[in-house]
C-alpha cells in the first residue's frame, strides 16, 4: 500500500512540471511597509519588504508599482525596495513575488496582495496670529491667539505653546483660536503654536509658528475720592467739588469719575474734578474714579478708588439733627454739673465738721465760737 502512494505521489509532481504547473506551488509572499503607516511626506524615505516563506530557498525578487515592474529590482537578490526621498508621483499600489532557480529553470511565485503608498507634502509651517496686538497689555483685557495655516483636507488639531510649555488652559484642540479673557501678569510670556494632522495612521506635526511675546503689566495703585468741603451730608442747594487724587508722583494723563458705572461728563472731569451745583437727592449714590499714566506707548488704568457715598438732607431735617445734638451736650453738661455740686458740697461740709472740733491748748479747753 505505502509504495502504491509514493508512486502516485511521484506520478502527481511529474505532470505539475510537465504541465508547467510548478509555479503554483510557491506561497504567495507578503508585501508591508518597514514603517507602521503606509503614509509618507515628501522627502522622506520609504522602504518597502517582501517576505517569502521561511522555508524557501530565494534567488530574487520583483517589485511592482501600479502592476508595472519597478526597474531594477527584476535582477535583484534583496527583498527590499526602497524611495530614499518620496515624491508625490511615487504614490500607489506596490506588489511583489519572488522566484526560484533550479535544474528545472526559474520559477516565479504568486504575486502578493497589494499595499497602497500615499505620498502628502509637509504641512506648512503656521503663523501665530495676536489679535489686538499690543506692544503692552495690562490686567484684565482680553486677547485671542489664532494659529493660522494654509488649508488641508485632513483632521487636525492644535497646540499653543508659552515658554516652550503647552498652555494648560487651552483645551478644545479642534478650535486654531485660543481666548484668553482677562490677562495677568502670570499670562507674561513668548507664545507659538503648531498643529497635528490625522487619519494617515500616523500623527503628522507642522513646524512651530514664529513666537510672538505678551507682556502684560498690573493695573496703577489706585486715586483717592474727596469731597470738598469734606462733610459725609449735604444738604438740598448745598455745592459740592469732586476731586480725584492719584498717588504722587505718577504721571497721570487722564482721570475719569464715576457715578455707580456712570462716567460724569464735566469741563474739568478728564482733569480729576467735577463740581455739583444745587445738590439733589438726585445725587445722592456711590462714586468713585481711576486715573490713566502713559507706558510703553499705551494708557494704562489705574485700579478703581474705594467708593465713597454721597448723602443729601433736607435742610430742617439737619435742624432736627442738630437740636437732637444740642439738647444732648445740653443734658450731658446738666449731668456733669450736678455731679461737680455734689462733690464741691461734699467737701465743704468736712471742712466744717474739722473747724468745730474742740482744741486743747496747755491743759486749757478752747471752744472756736
Amino acid at each position: 500500500m505505502y509504495k502504491v502512494l509514493q508512486a502516485c505521489l511521484y506520478l502527481w509532481l511529474y505532470l505539475l512540471v510537465e504541465l508547467g504547473l510548478y509555479e503554483a506551488v510557491l506561497q504567495r509572499p507578503k508585501i508591508f511597509f518597514s514603517a507602521s503607516y503606509t503614509t509618507f511626506l515628501t522627502g522622506e524615505a520609504v522602504l518597502l519588504e517582501c517576505q517569502a516563506p521561511a522555508d524557501s530557498t530565494i534567488h530574487g525578487y520583483k517589485f511592482f508599482k501600479n502592476n508595472n515592474e519597478v526597474p531594477g529590482t527584476g535582477a535583484s537578490s534583496r527583498s527590499k525596495y526602497k524611495i530614499s526621498l518620496a515624491k508625490n508621483s511615487d504614490a500607489g499600489s506596490y506588489t511583489c513575488l519572488y522566484y526560484i532557480s533550479d535544474a528545472r529553470g526559474r520559477q516565479e511565485s504568486e504575486v502578493s496582495f497589494p499595499v497602497f503608498l500615499s505620498i502628502i507634502d509637509q504641512p506648512s509651517t503656521p503663523s501665530l496670529l495676536v489679535n489686538p496686538e499690543q506692544s503692552l497689555y495690562f490686567e484684565g483685557e482680553t486677547v485671542t491667539l489664532e494659529c493660522v495655516h494654509s488649508n488641508i483636507n485632513s483632521m487636525i488639531t492644535y497646540h499653543f505653546y508659552k515658554d516652550t510649555s503647552k498652555v494648560q488652559s487651552y483645551q478644545d484642540t479642534s478650535k486654531s483660536q485660543h481666548h484668553i479673557a482677562s490677562l495677568s501678569t502670570k499670562d507674561s510670556g513668548t507664545y507659538d503654536c503648531e498643529y497635528l494632522v490625522l487619519g494617515h495612521q500616523r500623527t503628522i506635526p507642522s513646524g512651530k509658528s514664529k513666537q510672538q511675546t505678551i507682556t502684560v503689566t498690573a493695573l496703577s495703585a489706585p486715586p483717592l475720592l474727596k469731597f470738598l468741603p469734606s462733610y459725609s451730608a449735604f444738604i438740598i442747594g448745598e455745592n459740592l467739588t469732586m476731586e480725584c487724587e492719584a498717588p504722587s508722583p505718577v504721571p497721570v494723563t487722564l482721570y475719569r469719575i464715576y457715578k455707580e458705572e456712570e462716567e460724569l461728563k464735566g469741563p474739568s472731569a478728564h482733569k480729576g474734578i467735577y463740581a455739583l451745583q444745587n445738590v439733589t437727592r438726585a445725587v445722592q449714590a456711590e462714586y468713585y474714579c481711576m486715573y490713566w499714566s502713559p507706558k510703553s506707548n499705551r494708557e494704562i488704568p489705574s485700579i478703581p478708588s474705594p467708593t465713597k457715598e454721597l448723602y443729601v438732607i433736607e435742610g430742617s431735617l439737619l435742624w432736627l439733627i442738630a437740636i437732637g445734638v444740642g439738647a444732648g451736650i445740653a443734658v450731658l453738661i446738666i449731668i456733669v454739673a450736678l455731679i461737680y455740686w455734689v462733690l464741691l458740697a461734699k467737701k465743704d461740709t468736712k471742712k466744717d465738721i474739722e473747724v468745730s472740733k474742740p482744741v486743747r491748748d496747755g491743759g486749757c479747753k478752747v471752744t472756736s465760737l
